[in-house]
């Protein structure tokens, strides 16, 4: 999530390991397939990719976004889209948003 040229918070789509295997549908990652976004124990994103993030935001004129990345490495990072209207589901998330809006208004 890009709020104001800077990521205020990163999540990572993760297998939810309560769904049976032949439940699971890897082609299509979403909840209702067994995957879930953590907040958690997640690979941090490295300066570089956090910039990728940024700067695709910015190359669409907007002020907030959340951005859809494949990465690889510490260095590659594919955008695959951004949200204008993400879902924000996860108490932490929220108060992320809320945070920012709220040192931009100081």
């Amino acid at each position: 999530h890009v709020w104001d040229g800077r990521v205020i918070s990163i999540q990572q789509k993760k297998r939810n390991t309560e769904v049976p295997d032949e439940e699971v549908n890897w082609a299509v990652r979403n909840y209702s397939n067994g995957f879930f976004y953590a907040n958690q124990d997640i690979t941090p994103l490295s300066g570089t990719q956090k910039q990728v993030a940024i700067d695709a935001v910015e190359a669409l004129g907007l002020d907030f976004g959340a951005v859809d990345m494949l990465v690889k490495n510490d260095l590659d990072a594919w955008v695959l889209e951004v949200n204008t209207a993400p879902g924000l589901e996860s108490e932490t998330v929220i108060n992320d948003y809320i945070k920012a809006i709220k040192q931009e208004m100081v």
